[in-house]
């Protein structure tokens, strides 16, 4: 279940970063973190993770999606001053926490009225 999902999260998201017009900062890595933070926490929230399609929706599917390590090595970050790649991948990850957070909020209200 992990592999499949993996493998179609992955496949989007290559397809979303391909698509994208390159513009110095890697916005599209940035976005598509943001938005499988969001997605993780939501299903998290709503269906919990001992559900029987956390494996494929979670850890596969958007932790294929998701790719924090493709920001730590993109041009951008790796030819900047290390102080201010550090600071930007720290925004990053602090930005995909909230944004987990948030969504698994949402996902509870979903289950709790």
């Amino acid at each position: 279940m992990v592999a499949a999902g993996a493998v179609v999260g992955g496949t989007v998201r290559l397809a979303i970063t391909w698509a994208w017009p390159e513009s110095g900062y890697p916005w599209a890595v940035t976005l598509i973190n943001l938005v499988g933070s969001v997605a993780l926490g939501w299903f998290a929230g709503a269906h919990g993770t001992g559900s029987r399609w956390w494996p494929f929706v979670g850890p596969g599917l958007l932790g294929g999606f998701t790719t924090f390590s493709a920001l730590a090595v993109t041009p951008f970050t790796s030819e900047l001053e290390p102080a201010l790649s550090v600071g930007l991948l720290a925004v990053t990850i602090v930005g995909c926490a909230l944004a987990a957070g948030a969504g698994r909020a949402i996902g509870r209200r979903r289950v709790s009225p």
